[in-house]
């Protein structure tokens, strides 16, 4: 085989903001290359979802480019509210949010007065409280939840994730100066501790849900996922009425934030222990909170590699649908930290020989090393992906913003199993590869309907080695593709 040869193109800008497409999680970068044997690939753009599930009663998207001026409620976009600066340095929109773009408050020092500092002030009563204007009456039971990155907390003081307008009763933030433990408060007499969670350089999804029963109040705190704790509960008529700040403390505490935020949300109920995790599961994915597919997370600390078994699963139930190459099946798969050896397997003989579902999204956010799914069996299957809105892009059918590389195989890991068939669910099919990642699929690709085709995202690599038949084009949006033969390449 000759040596394979890099060539880079630059995505037309017009083009794509004729089509209306957005920019994916890494698209920073503005060149995309092609490693490949003389073969022309054309340049196409990828368009935005849109979908509607697991309804928040006020959420912040933070989809943006600059400087923020403002930011309005997504879900309802009657609430606008003001961004305070400091020193005319306002905080301003990144691309590198865990869906989409994110906001980011960068500040050199502590400001002199908590005025200048105050990030977003949400706009909602609790308890009995009339609705404010523009805003919200959350009720007795209630839930808050965000992502957050901390970049600095080595700034002389403490750091604040959230916390009521006027006191503590309602807040998330360090402990002591400097401290990467967070504290949780309800009403002012019950704390939580949360261990890790202002750890620097690292995304953390935090939901506390406050429970109100006959007049009392219990807080549950939820990290990345897993509960942290249940407190006792106070009196319910003891939390104060008032906004939660974001990124800062109550009005006359100096206790920013130094970092970036994303799918910061509200609920006017008490999220369940699922609901909490489906919220975290659908930010390692790329996926809004009001995406319509069934987001469904590997089970955290679970050492079993077996798909098919629903116990590894968020839930109970393994998703997608088996023994049907025919499904539309939309269920998006979504593998974070896990702790399992030898690959995921997906045991094709128990399947029918079929397995469909929306897509696979890798998301390892501490590096849990390079993943392989494949067939488990000693009997070929056909693995189908139907596509689905991840990461701010439509009709994904793999997407890896994992901290390692991601590779679909024949085989899983050692196992002795057999040719594993990807199937190509829809004519649209994008691939997404974060920046100094790899996604390989190493199977060869086939297709369900005729002129289906790829279209590569992302600032990482998309490898394909497989003897790939569907019929379509090859497009690349951003990012490297890899041809490891003119056999990968059909047509």
């Amino acid at each position: 085989m000759p040596d394979q040869q890099a060539v880079s193109f630059t995505a037309s800008t017009a083009l794509c903001a004729a089509s209306g497409a957005s920019r994916s999680h890494d698209s920073r970068a503005s060149r995309t290359a092609i490693v490949w044997l003389g073969l022309l690939v054309a340049v196409g753009c990828v368009t935005p979802a849109m979908a509607q599930s697991l309804a928040p009663t006020g959420y912040w998207e933070f989809q943006g480019t600059g400087t923020v001026t403002n930011e309005s409620l997504t879900s309802s976009g009657t609430n606008a509210t003001d961004v305070l600066t400091i020193g005319g340095l306002a905080p301003s929109y990144t691309p590198d949010g865990i869906v989409g773009s994110a906001v980011e408050m960068s500040y050199s020092s502590f400001p002199a007065t908590q005025g200048a500092v105050k990030f977003l002030d949400m706009n909602v009563a609790f308890g009995a409280g009339s609705t404010p204007a523009g805003g919200y009456a959350l009720g007795d039971s209630f839930t808050i939840g965000s992502w957050y990155y901390v970049t600095n907390i080595s700034t002389g003081g403490r750091t604040y994730v959230w916390e009521g307008a006027t006191d503590y009763d309602l807040s998330l933030g360090s402990s002591t100066n400097n401290s990467t433990t967070a504290l949780a408060y309800n009403s002012r007499t019950e704390t939580l501790e949360v261990p890790g969670a202002l750890t620097s350089g690292t995304w953390h999804h935090v939901t506390q849900v406050y429970s109100s029963v006959s007049g009392t109040t219990q807080m549950t705190v939820y990290l990345d996922g897993a509960a942290v704790g249940t407190t006792a509960g106070v009196a319910s008529s003891t939390i104060a009425d008032s906004g939660i700040h974001l990124a800062t403390a109550r009005t006359t505490v100096v206790r920013p934030l130094y970092g970036l935020m994303d799918e910061t949300a509200v609920w006017n109920s008490a999220l369940t222990a699922d609901q909490a995790l489906d919220a975290y599961n659908r930010g390692l994915a790329g996926v809004t909170l009001t995406n319509a597919s069934t987001v469904t997370g590997y089970a955290v600390g679970s050492t079993d590699n077996a798909w098919l078994t629903g116990a590894n699963w968020a839930g109970g139930t393994a998703p997608g649908a088996t023994g049907d190459p025919t499904s539309t099946d939309s269920d998006i798969a979504v593998v974070g930290n896990y702790a399992f050896t030898g690959g995921l397997g997906i045991d094709m003989a128990t399947a029918s020989g079929d397995l469909a579902l929306g897509g696979i999204s890798f998301n390892s956010l501490a590096g849990s090393g390079d993943l392989v799914v494949g067939n488990s069996a000693a009997t070929s299957g056909t693995l189908t992906l139907n596509g689905a809105a991840i990461d701010g892009a439509t009709n994904v059918i793999l997407n890896n913003e994992g901290g390692s590389n991601l590779t679909i195989a024949d085989v899983q890991g050692t196992d002795s199993g057999q040719q594993l068939t990807l199937q190509l669910g829809g004519t649209a099919n994008t691939v997404l590869a974060g920046s100094g990642r790899t996604l390989t699929v190493a199977t060869d690709i086939t297709e369900r309907n005729a002129s289906s085709g790829l279209t590569i995202a992302g600032a990482g690599t998309v490898a394909l080695s497989g003897t790939n038949t569907y019929t379509g084009t090859t497009a690349v949006n951003a990012g490297t593709l890899a041809i490891a033969s003119t056999a990968a390449l059909p047509g």
